[in-house]
């Protein structure tokens, strides 16, 4: 049987590789978040997974879901979209985070114009050879 840890390392990576550029890091999926106005925080879990098989060789290969949230009153956007671009620069600076290699798919913005929320949600697939 393969050990597994290598999310738990992964995870553990991401969280210290975020720490410094965001003002909180989660590292579980919240059903609420308490914002700051005007800084963005960091949210990300692992969404879903498969294994791949075939020539004597097994991946796990994994959704990590990274959530940037703020309540900037002027423009989120504008906020979102610098974090966004931090976290791209990250990703690129850092592909081999606990060993695994992570690449972005598909992102989503999404907004609450009551309470003035926006989230940008970026997904990566995530790559580890067994």
């Amino acid at each position: 049987m393969a050990d597994y840890n290598h999310r738990k390392a992964f995870r553990k990576a991401l969280k210290t590789l975020l720490q410094p550029h965001y003002l909180k890091v989660i590292d579980f999926k919240e059903s609420k978040i308490d914002t700051v106005q005007g800084e963005v925080l960091a949210v990300f879990y692992i969404d879903t997974g498969q294994f791949e098989q075939g020539h004597n060789l097994t991946d796990d290969q994994f959704m990590v879901v990274v959530e940037l949230w703020t309540d900037s009153r002027e423009n989120p956007a504008d906020d979102l979209d610098d974090a966004a671009a931090k976290l791209l620069e990250l990703t690129e600076l850092h592909q081999g985070l606990a060993g695994c290699t992570w690449l972005p798919v598909d992102y989503e913005y999404i907004y609450d114009p009551d309470s003035f929320i926006g989230v940008y949600e970026q997904r990566f697939i995530v790559q580890k050879e067994l």
